[in-house]
């Protein structure tokens, strides 16, 4: 948000689309979670608007989408160097010796 400021919402849209989806379901978080328990102690039925609400809960995974995106544009030369694979290394050593032990001595 810092980076765009001023091109947050308005810009081309290959960039700001995410922006907008992000606002549409954080909107949709706040209406689901505070506006529609008002409505419902009124007692009026809003039980229809509710259903689309829920389903726009699924936009949630689109977010998703967004850290699949960075990560295909990113680069990850990094991850081909000897300092990373041995610490990759040690973390694999280290999660094996603790699940043996973990079996070798189960809680009771």
């Amino acid at each position: 948000a810092m980076y765009f400021q001023k091109q947050l919402l308005c810009g081309p849209l290959w960039i700001v689309w995410w922006n907008w989806m992000d606002a549409i379901i954080v909107a949709s978080g706040v209406v689901d979670r505070w506006v529609s328990p008002m409505l419902a102690q009124d007692g009026s039925s809003g039980q229809s608007y509710m259903a689309y609400l829920r389903i726009l809960r699924l936009a949630r995974l689109a977010r998703l989408l967004k850290l699949v995106k960075i990560f295909m544009r990113s680069d990850l030369a990094w991850a081909d160097g000897a300092y990373f694979q041995s610490f990759i290394m040690a973390v694999i050593s280290f999660n094996a010796l603790l699940m043996g032990l973990e079996a070798e001595y189960p809680q009771q």
